[in-house]
């Protein structure tokens, strides 16, 4: 279910919580205190079942995946396996040794940024991790990696997209990502002008913007879809076929692993009435086929039918995993079981 239109089936692979930073925004709650994490082993042979299920990026991210000590056996392993590879930092710990590292064991880089240096400083709680991160970004070109901004956006920084879109070409990124905060962990106690609101069509229609002042010198994504092409009829008959053909990373894309081991559908913190499972029970392989048997055509309908509902609106923007994720939300808060939606329904 990858909603960008790539053919990638990505496993997002948070294999702790610890971080040197504690964002105001962190969906995960992160932070030094933290301690979550998941045994190198057991990451180690969960990205393999992965790269066995189909699926074809490894994204590790956290916490702070830098540290996190297992984390160049996870990228040997998925280097092993064929996998595109990729990790999401805050740059705060960006040397050049690592830089050097990284080099040879990633394909690309995500350095998250939050705006202008003021506003980053303050949402992740240091004063100079605006200045350190650009420190990193300078080791990253130094040594030849291959790195893009990821930008958390509000309804107050959408002002600053557009600085952001030209600090990426000067810092020679190769992509900028807008991605709207999400309102999960610390996020949700954002101030209600930096909380996401009704903002995805504007970031949208400035992510569009920014893609013809930049043309091919920076490639803008933008985690907001216009969900008009899920407005479809509800009862497609290939939903059977889908769940038949028993293929996890061909219905769920991106598969979250959380740093407790709970594997879940499209983003962290995903309603556990529609989870996968937990590597410390079972192999991802066991937990797929078992998730198969029991949940994919629930997790289907009601995908399908919260991105048509979604469509039908007077402003049919937004991000589609949150919208799923509300929804099952809702499901798993109703007198009804969360298994109880009709299995005729199918998200594509």
């Amino acid at each position: 279910m990858e909603f960008t239109g790539s053919d990638l089936r990505v496993l997002h692979l948070h294999p702790t919580r610890r971080c040197n930073l504690a964002c105001l925004h962190c969906y995960s709650e992160s932070g030094p205190a933290a301690r979550d994490t998941i045994a190198t082993s057991l990451a180690s042979s969960s990205v393999a079942s992965a790269a066995r299920l189909g699926y074809t990026m490894l994204s590790v991210s956290g916490g702070e995946p830098l540290m996190y000590g297992g984390l160049w056996a996870l990228l040997d392993e998925a280097r092993r396996a064929g996998m595109i590879r990729a990790i999401v930092t805050n740059g705060v710990n960006l040397t050049g040794p690592i830089a050097a590292r990284l080099r040879d064991t990633v394909d690309v880089v995500a350095v998250s940024l939050d705006g202008r240096p003021g506003r980053h400083n303050r949402l992740r709680s240091h004063p100079t991790a605006f200045a350190r991160m650009a420190q990193g970004l300078a080791a990253l070109r130094e040594h030849g990696v291959r790195f893009k901004l990821l930008c958390s956006v509000s309804a107050e920084s959408l002002g600053d997209l557009e600085w952001a879109a030209a600090f990426a070409v000067e810092q020679g990124a190769s992509a900028l990502q807008i991605h709207p905060i999400e309102p999960a962990g610390r996020g949700a106690l954002l101030p209600p002008d930096e909380a996401p609101d009704d903002t995805a069509l504007k970031a949208f229609l400035v992510a569009a913007r920014l893609r013809q002042i930049w043309k091919d010198r920076l490639q803008v994504d933008i985690d907001v879809a216009d969900l008009l092409p899920f407005a479809l009829d509800v009862e497609s008959p290939a939903c059977a076929s889908i769940v038949a053909a028993d293929d996890l990373s061909a219905v769920v894309s991106p598969l979250v692993i959380e740093p407790n081991g709970d594997v879940v559908p499209l983003r962290y913190g995903f309603p556990r009435a529609f989870a996968i499972g937990n590597i410390h029970d079972a192999p991802l392989e066991r937990l797929a086929r078992r998730w198969f048997a029991e949940r994919a055509r629930s997790f289907l309908t009601l995908a399908r039918a919260a991105l048509a509902e979604a469509a039908r609106q007077a402003c049919p923007f937004g991000n589609p995993y949150e919208i799923i994720a509300n929804a099952a939300s809702d499901a798993n808060q109703s007198p009804l079981s969360a298994f109880s939606f009709s299995a005729s329904g199918c998200a594509t």
